[in-house]
C-alpha cells in the first residue's frame, strides 16, 4: 500500500511540475545575439543562442505547443538585438539553459 502511495505522489508531483514549470518561470528579455550553435549529442540535438547576457536554449516544447525551433534558429542574425520570451532557469551543474519560446526583432 505504501509503495502505491509513493508512486501516486511522484506521478502527481511530476505532472504538476512539468505542467506548471513552463508557465511560472516565463520572462521577456532583450539581448543581442553573439553566436548561434547546433549541439548534437548522440541521436538528439539542440540549438544554443549565445547573447550578450546569457546562453539560451532553443528546443521544441510539447507543453507550450512550440514546434518552430528550427525556424527561430534560422531567423536569428548575429549582431542583431531581439526580444526573447523564455522560460526556465540556468543551472550550470546540469548544463540547463532557459528555453526560448518566441522571438521578436528589436529595431
Amino acid at each position: 500500500m505504501c509503495k502505491y502511495a509513493i508512486i501516486g505522489a511522484a506521478v502527481v508531483f511530476i505532472s504538476l511540475y512539468v505542467g506548471y514549470f513552463p508557465f511560472c518561470t516565463q520572462e521577456i528579455i532583450t539581448a543581442t545575439v553573439k553566436k548561434t550553435e547546433r549541439v548534437i549529442h548522440k541521436e538528439s540535438s539542440k540549438y544554443l543562442v549565445f547573447t550578450d547576457n546569457e546562453v539560451l536554449e532553443n528546443t521544441d516544447c510539447l507543453i507550450l505547443l512550440k514546434w518552430n525551433s528550427s525556424d527561430i534558429y534560422g531567423g536569428l542574425e548575429v549582431g542583431k538585438t531581439y526580444r526573447f520570451r523564455v522560460y526556465g532557469w540556468r543551472w550550470r551543474f546540469m548544463s540547463w539553459y532557459r528555453n526560448i519560446i518566441s522571438v521578436e526583432k528589436v529595431n
